[in-house]
């Protein structure tokens, strides 16, 4: 799972709690990309990453789900010529809502974390079919904090019933003034790169 901008990376974090609650054992990693230029080739902007640095966070042939605030094309024009750009598949601005609620406008734009966990599912291999009961009970729960959130005019994402996640998630951060860094369960730092 990737992501970028604070509402994307919120949603994000939510929808990985969801998938190691309900799938334990599917392994999970984050991407929070604070710096759009570093997705760029080294060789393009400053900023980039090498091949071998990017395709260590992203790798060569997983699903990367992305989810972003703005135009999908920001994200794919960048990693176009990377390995496993066909794999990058982007929940991003879709120019649909008008003034409502901000949940409601992740969910009219695919960016909550219901959608998320739902494009997660569907592709890593074998999963869709393996977990259909979980992305059930998501589309419900979806169908479920939608009419509740239509109906009430001050309704956030607070009041799901779900704490924002922060035990058990490796965010990896990119950006031009950080290193990849990890940031650990208990918020500090480590700059010892591997992921699990």
């Amino acid at each position: 799972m990737a992501c970028a901008g604070d509402v994307p990376t919120l949603e994000t974090l939510a929808a990985v709690d969801l998938l190691r609650n309900a799938l334990p054992d599917l392994r999970i990693r984050v991407v929070n990309v604070v710096d759009l230029m570093t997705l760029q080739p080294k060789e393009q902007h400053p900023h980039g990453l090498s091949d071998h640095d990017f395709d260590s966070l992203f790798t060569r042939d997983k699903p990367v789900v992305f989810a972003y605030h703005g135009y999908p094309y920001l994200i794919h024009r960048p990693t176009y010529n990377r390995a496993n750009h066909a794999n990058v598949h982007m929940h991003s601005y879709a120019e649909e809502g008008t003034t409502t609620t901000p949940f409601d406008m992740t969910v009219l734009n695919q960016l909550d974390r219901f959608h998320l966990a739902i494009e997660a599912i569907e592709r890593v291999p074998g999963l869709a079919v393996a977990a259909a009961h979980v992305k059930q009970q998501y589309r419900d729960a979806l169908i479920k904090n939608c009419a509740d959130a239509r109906g009430q005019p001050d309704h956030n994402c607070g009041s799901l019933g779900h704490k924002r996640p922060v035990s058990q998630v490796r965010l990896f951060f990119l950006s031009k003034f950080l290193d990849p860094m990890i940031i650990c369960a208990t918020g500090a730092m480590s700059s010892e790169g591997g992921a699990r």
